[in-house]
């Protein structure tokens, strides 16, 4: 196997250490605003990691504000009601009678009363429900156990709705709630490191990993937590809850070095595609950190990966044969306990089948991000230096993929006005560098959206806030004016939309296009004429942000304050999706909106040709929101009168997402209903 081609096909694919240092960087700083402005959440899995595969789902912990689990102090009479606390009793980690790794959590008897002052529950960050108490506590002789299947049945994430559409919008997976492949737990807080975690941190290592130093940061900046779940082999798996080291084993995986994240990111590729689900994507991460520890420096060289990954399916076989994974923080914890003599055969014949051909297995991975853009690549460039080309500027591309993705993040923040912008935007900066200069902009224009839409909103004061939205730093080329025409557009103010938008599409040269939607997210769009000049195009080495087009991100919380076809369309995906538009397309929509309601018919007929052309745009280009484009189109051909381009634009939308979630089906049912009327 050429080990070269190898590792620069992961460097392609973003699986390289400098691309996830850039996803490590917009977690944190992502976390860092939900922390300030919400409660704490944690990105959690793959997507966090940067070892994400194809289909893999997206997971976050929600960690409940105002609760915090503490180890069980009572035999050093320090147990009980304690002032530092609030209005709440400390609730304590009790392991009597419990699986490794599991607990119960506990509650005085004689301090419930003070729980809470109110004979109901309403934890700020849980829902607007409240609950009872009662419903969740188990009493036992002196002591009360807050039951995990209860928490779990009652508490449920932000953004979901109890009733009915309970049934009907989530599912449960252990201790998550699934909705749209994003599994969310809610979580509590241990209020300093378990037992178990405080021994994993002084425990001998002969390699130096971790190291001290990471060690260190560990015990100062990261939590434990426990999650509602009990172990499957408990009689009592209702009342226990599961010890969970995720912001622990996540800073783990960040600190790997190239070779071994790579290592990591192969094993679990290996495992999803051969091993059928017999062997999850925990016990693959498990193992992984076993084998950093255990291997020495010198292993870990580039050109040694596949001997890595050798040893990563050797050592798992090893646990497969003994029917016994130690879980890398508790290693008296059997990870394949629940493993049946049936799968364990199963497991290791599948195991041994990789190793057996592991040089052909690694080759023909599929599940891989991007896995099939060296054939895509192929088939557009037949010139092999123009190819290679192309690659060198990929790993400019995965950075300014990761740039739009952290433009976007303060934009789906529902903020409060009672908290100081500036004081948030200088204490980012000075947390995170360059990095948090960049999203700073974005803190600012979300502020002071927010804070028009609180104001009274008469003429001068929405001119007053396009003014100071105007004065930003422009951290892309269309991003500001878009917004304000979309808030000129709200106020039927079309001349203003006009004024703000065609000075900018006037402009014949190429926009470098990034977005995390499509295949290889980057090529160049001229706005005047709407076509896609290069599909991923050479990247110079600086690109100011007057040349930058990035994907305009509409959340729930603006649901009533956007156009109204995409009104309707985030109204049926629900709070917990948003929608990332085509810059292009949707200030083109909103151009032809004004000129048709300023009854402007040449500009129409100009705007018209323009946006066909941006949505006749070939298949390697794909945006994940396609559909949404194609609904804008043809809702305008619809209010202008020329029903059967509308039809068939709408028809084109439900082709290519057929889902009763595609605005397209209401959008046709109210056209038949129109034609019927008449």
């Amino acid at each position: 196997m050429d080990i070269n081609k190898l590792n620069r096909r992961l460097n392609i694919l973003g699986y390289s250490v400098c691309v996830r240092n850039m996803i490590q960087r917009s977690h944190l700083m992502m976390e860092y605003l939900l922390k300030r402005f919400w409660g704490k959440v944690i990105n959690s899995g793959s997507v966090s990691e940067g070892s994400l595969l194809d289909g893999s789902d997206t997971d976050a912990m929600e960690v409940v504000n105002g609760l915090t689990v503490n180890e069980d102090n009572e035999n050093n009479g320090s147990y009980g009601h304690s002032p530092q606390y609030g209005d709440l009793t400390p609730i304590y980690i009790s392991r009597n009678e419990c699986r490794l790794g599991y607990c119960r959590l506990k509650v005085n008897n004689n301090e419930l009363n003070y729980l809470f002052k109110d004979p109901t529950w309403k934890v700020p960050d849980l829902s607007m429900n409240k609950v009872d108490i009662s419903k969740l506590i188990k009493r036992n002789n002196n002591a009360c156990f807050i039951l995990s299947k209860l928490f779990r049945e009652n508490i449920l994430p932000s953004g979901y709705t109890f009733g009915k559409q309970k049934e009907s919008t989530f599912t449960s997976n252990g201790p998550a709630t699934t909705y749209a492949n994003v599994d969310t737990v809610k979580c509590l807080k241990i209020n300093q490191w378990p037992d178990e975690a405080i021994k994993w941190r002084t425990r001998k290592r002969t390699n130096n990993w971790p190291s001290k130093v990471t060690l260190d940061s560990l015990e100062k900046d990261v939590s434990c937590y426990v999650v509602p779940v009990g172990s499957k082999s408990s009689r009592d798996q209702d009342m226990e809850w599961r010890i969970s080291f995720t912001e622990i084993e996540r800073h783990l995986i960040w600190s790997m070095n190239d070779t071994q994240f790579k290592c990591f990111v192969l094993l679990k590729a290996l495992n999803k595609q051969y091993l059928k689900d017999i062997i999850s994507s925990y016990h693959i991460k498990n193992v992984a950190l076993w084998l950093c520890e255990e291997c020495s420096k010198t292993d870990w060289r580039s050109e040694l990966l596949v001997d890595c990954v050798q040893k990563g399916l050797l050592k798992l076989a090893e646990y497969v044969e003994l029917g016994f994974l130690p879980h890398y923080i508790i290693p008296e914890n059997n990870l394949f306990l629940d493993k049946s003599h049936t799968e364990i055969e199963e497991a290791t014949k599948l195991i041994n089948a990789v190793l057996e051909n592991l040089d052909i297995k690694v080759n023909s991975l599929t599940n891989l991000l991007y896995q099939d853009v060296e054939s895509q690549i192929a088939s557009l460039y037949s010139d092999n230096i123009i190819r290679l080309q192309k690659y060198n500027s990929l790993e400019q591309s995965h950075s300014l993929i990761e740039y739009s993705k952290r433009c976007c993040i303060p934009l789906a923040f529902n903020f409060n006005l009672n908290f100081d912008c500036e004081s948030v935007c200088k204490d980012i900066e000075k947390d995170f560098g360059k990095d948090g200069e960049e999203i700073s902009p974005c803190i600012r224009l979300a502020f002071t959206t927010l804070e028009l839409r609180e104001c009274h909103q008469t003429d001068w004061e929405i001119d007053k806030y396009i003014t100071k939205i105007l004065k930003l730093k422009e951290f892309d080329y269309l991003t500001v004016p878009l917004t304000c025409a979309i808030i000129y557009s709200e106020y039927e103010m079309f001349s203003e939309v006009r004024n703000h938008l065609l000075p900018k599409l006037e402009d014949n040269s190429d926009k470098y296009y990034i977005t995390p939607c499509n295949l290889f997210p980057c090529s160049t769009i001229c706005l005047k004429s709407g076509t896609i000049k290069e599909y991923l195009p050479s990247i110079p080495s600086s690109i100011g942000r007057h040349n930058l087009l990035t994907d305009f991100n509409l959340n729930w919380h603006e649901r009533d304050n956007i156009p109204h076809p995409l009104k309707l369309q985030i109204y049926l995906l629900g709070p917990r999706e948003n929608i990332r538009c085509n810059p292009l397309i949707l200030s083109l929509y909103l151009l032809y909106f004004s000129a048709f309601n300023l009854k402007l018919h040449v500009e129409m007929d100009l705007i018209q040709v323009v946006f066909k052309t941006a949505l006749s745009i070939p298949d390697e280009y794909f945006h994940m929101m396609d559909y949404v484009h194609l609904n804008l189109f043809g809702y305008l051909m619809y209010i202008s009168g020329d029903i059967t381009l509308a039809f068939s634009y709408f028809a084109k939308s439900f082709l290519s997402e057929p889902v009763l979630k595609n605005a397209a089906i209401y959008h046709m049912a109210i056209m038949i209903n129109d034609i019927l009327q008449k």
